[in-house]
């Protein structure tokens, strides 16, 4: 058979219907194929389907390397410092206070505190100035308290929390260096203050003394 259709179509001619129906049978067209016979064609293509059958499957490739991964940008410069924000709404006004005691009187039952102190030297005598805030309407009993001393009905604080009772006027002691108190002195009976009076121990030597005062209005 392929001795016919090589004779009739000489070398060339048979190569080039191999070849055409080759390529017909992957989806390509020549004009070739039309010059063979039924029975020619029927040959070839035995022939061309075994010239095109596809071989067994390749091994698989080996994976690729991955990638490498890229490095950072360098950090950005800071940015400009933006615009100042608006100014804020006021806010509302806040709650009246208590109304405090009235005029330069000292209400009754009401406690003054302050502190009181000096330091001398070369002199018999010394005296701590006391005066209070407001006035007293009527003259308070005064009380020497020494450092350490235990608290009294009349004097119930200490130096670092002076108290006095109602009507009462305490001298707290902290310090008390090279003096002996000795008497309380006011000329209007203890209504705008008084003085505090300490003999001086030792003229020649530094003498000092201080400490703190409560007084409550009778």
């Amino acid at each position: 058979m392929f001795s016919r259709i090589h004779d009739r179509l000489g070398t060339a001619g048979f190569v080039v219907a191999i070849v055409a129906l080759v390529a017909a049978l992957a989806g390509t067209a020549f004009a070739a194929v039309d010059r063979l016979s039924p029975q020619e064609k029927k040959e070839v293509k035995k022939i061309a389907a075994k010239l095109v059958t596809a071989g067994p499957t390749g091994p698989q490739g080996a994976a690729g390397a991955n990638g490498t991964n890229g490095t950072n940008g360098a950090a950005g410069a800071a940015g400009a410092t933006g615009p100042t924000g608006a100014k804020g709404a006021t806010g509302a006004t806040g709650a009246t206070g208590a109304t405090g005691p009235a005029g330069t009187t000292l209400p009754s039952g009401q406690t003054m505190r302050g502190v009181w102190g000096f330091t001398i030297t070369g002199v018999p005598q010394a005296y701590a100035q006391i005066s209070f805030p407001l006035r007293l309407t009527s003259e308070p009993e005064p009380h020497w308290m020494p450092f350490g001393e235990a608290p009294t009905t009349e004097c119930p604080g200490s130096v670092s929390d002076p108290k006095a009772a109602k009507g009462h006027v305490c001298i707290y002691g902290k310090t008390t260096v090279n003096v002996e108190p000795i008497e309380f002195v006011s000329d209007d009976l203890f209504r705008s203050g008084f003085l505090f009076a300490f003999n001086l121990e030792n003229e020649a030597a530094d003498a000092d003394a201080h400490g703190t005062w409560a007084a409550t209005a009778p």
